[in-house]
């Protein structure tokens, strides 16, 4: 399956795959433990993404922090997967 943002047809397009293989879902736990993101998107102004994402209900493992000259964020997505939200 692949999702897109309706309100960018042509931009972004996300591709799930199924878990019912088990290596696939073993990894997807692994990652998930070991505080890994299986998937990482910029945001020009992560500030405003991050309180976006926030109001719309969003569980974060923490706040905005800073590595070298970049800020990030890390969420959960409800599927067991962690995601990142950098600076661009």
């Amino acid at each position: 399956m692949t999702v897109v943002s309706p309100l960018d047809l042509d931009g972004v397009e996300l591709r799930l795959g199924p878990l019912g293989f088990p290596r696939a879902r073993a990894y997807q736990v692994q990652l998930f433990a070991a505080g890994i993101p299986w998937a990482a998107f910029t945001a020009a102004d992560p500030d405003a993404a991050v309180a976006r994402l926030r109001y719309l209900g969003v569980v974060f493992r923490g706040d905005l922090v800073t590595s070298r000259s970049t800020r990030l964020a890390l969420f959960e997505d409800t599927c067991g997967n962690l995601i990142q939200t950098f600076q661009s």
